[in-house]
């Protein structure tokens, strides 16, 4: 049935008074008791019906907030519009409706919703016309949700951590130090002023760190924090002191970034601060270490010299290159050098024909944790004490002789080479072999390179050496030329090597 505007109502029912049609013009109804006819005043009825919508209509809309106690709930009332046995009109009269249901909480396991609101079932409307309708939203729903919190984990859980310890150190627990579990990783870096440096110390299997505040800087007390960073998941511990040094366990094998912040009446002053990234596991090692060179000189002194690649991006402020050595296959001793600079390394004062064994290894300056070592064993060159020289000489030979070694030096034999012609000659002479030997078919006017050596387990030692020249052979056509003053020789050269000749001239 289609509502009309309450003008239009009143309208009808004065034209309805003045115009009443037959009885005929109705269909035939159940005859009700006969009643007298009664008139209805506008005026009354507007005034009714007015009245009869204000009532019932809602004070506020409906809302899951709490109301209180004092406050009491107006239900909507429809008007409906029926037929009542008073002549030919309509009387609208105020029901009940039915209320809306509320909302309910449901689980997350119903339709894999993590909690929410069922949606609004639709109440069928009885068949009568609601006046004023009811009007709500599409998808209109109120949120009982409640705000959801981040898990935090649970501080008395630990992460499962092996450390790296020497034989007879206790395991490190790295949880006895914790004493908190915020993360504090970027704590000062907001400062504006340079971080100082933390001093690191090895003490008792403890780590030492040190520092310094400037005397313009107020510092009742400091906060230490210590990330270890190596972890899958980085934990940060905290220590309070009032003095300029604290103690952790050395967490060996693993990294910390540490921070020291000056606090001042109880908040983290911003005139100093203190940072220092540490890396406790070991040092990168050397690598392709090899000799260089050895020798034993006339003064009897042995050396050795080494040369290796540095580690890549390596510290020369936190780590040194120690070399050790020691005679014999074990590195016994104190015998050490400590090198911070590149190139060569010469390790001096040896005994002669000895074997030693050395090792290079990257050592952190103020922990002492060293890399792997790289080592090698080097025998010495042996001593020499012969002498070389010539004995008859001819244009095309040359007689050669050296004496002997002393034998209070160790060495194995002698080994002689001649060099100048068109190949190098050597000879492996017994310690009781000749001494003595002539070198034939050589060229007039040319010097040849004697080099003598003694030998000791396939070491040389240092050369003597001995240059010698054939004589030359005798010029030919001779010849002066003779002028106002003066007289020109002229001859010919028959050495095949006149370039390393020379001539003596003489005349009366």
């Amino acid at each position: 049935m289609t509502l009309l505007p309450p003008q239009v109502v009143i309208k009808n029912a004065i034209e309805n008074r003045d115009n009443q049609p037959e009885d005929n013009n109705y269909p035939q109804q159940p005859q009700a008791p006969q009643q007298p006819r009664q008139t209805i005043d506008p005026m009354k009825f507007v005034t009714t019906f007015v009245t009869a919508v204000a009532e019932n209509l809602p004070t506020m809309a409906p809302s899951t907030d709490t109301q209180s106690p004092s406050e009491e709930k107006q239900p909507l009332v429809p008007l409906t519009e029926s037929v009542e046995s008073m002549g030919k009109s309509t009387v609208l009269k105020p029901e009940p409706i039915v209320p809306l249901p509320k909302s309910e909480i449901v689980d997350g396991d119903e339709d894999g919703i993590d909690g929410g609101l069922k949606p609004l079932k639709t109440v069928a409307a009885a068949a009568t016309t609601m006046i004023p309708p009811t009007f709500t939203p599409e998808n209109f729903e109120i949120s009982t949700k409640k705000p959801k919190f981040l898990p935090t984990s649970d501080p008395s859980s630990t992460d499962d951590i092996t450390f790296e310890t020497n034989p007879g150190e206790e395991d490190i627990d790295i949880a006895s130090e914790s004493t908190g579990t915020e993360f504090v990783i970027n704590q000062g870096t907001d400062l504006l002023i340079e971080a100082a440096n933390i001093k690191l110390s090895k003490e008792n299997n403890q780590l030492k760190l040190e520092w310094e505040q400037p005397l313009i800087a107020l510092c009742d007390s400091f906060n230490v924090n210590y990330t270890v960073i190596s972890l899958k998941y980085p934990k940060t511990f905290t220590i309070k002191t009032t003095i300029n040094f604290a103690t952790i366990k050395m967490l060996v094998g693993h990294q910390l970034d540490i921070k020291v912040n000056c606090m001042f009446e109880g908040g983290i002053s911003k005139q100093w601060w203190a940072h220092r990234l540490v890396d406790l596991g070991k040092p990168t090692p050397v690598q392709n270490l090899k000799i260089s060179s050895i020798e034993t000189n006339e003064f009897f002194v042995a050396s050795i010299t080494i040369n290796f690649d540095w580690p890549s991006h390596h510290d020369f402020e936190y780590y040194d290159i120690v070399v050790a050595w020691s005679p014999g296959k074990k590195i016994l001793g104190n015998d050490i050098l400590r090198v911070n600079e590149k190139g060569p390394i010469t390790i001096g004062k040896l005994e002669a024909a000895k074997l030693y064994t050395l090792t290079v290894r990257n050592v952190s300056r103020e922990l002492e944790i060293a890399s792997p070592a790289k080592g090698l064993r080097q025998i010495t060159p042996p001593i020499i004490t012969s002498t070389v020289y010539p004995g008859q000489i001819s244009n095309n030979a040359i007689n050669i002789n050296f004496g002997e070694s002393d034998p209070e030096h160790s060495f194995d034999s002698y080994e002689l080479t001649f060099s100048g012609s068109a190949k190098n000659i050597t000879k492996k002479l017994k310690k009781d072999d000749e001494k003595s030997f002539t070198f034939n078919k050589l060229i007039p006017g040319k010097t040849y390179h004697f080099e003598l050596y003694t030998v000791y387990r396939g070491i040389r030692s240092r050369p003597v050496v001995a240059d010698i020249t054939t004589y030359p052979l005798k010029v030919t056509k001779l010849y002066p030329v003779l002028g106002p003053g003066y007289a020109t020789l002229f001859w010919d050269i028959e050495n095949v090597a006149d370039n390393d000749c020379r001539y003596r001239l003489g005349y009366f």
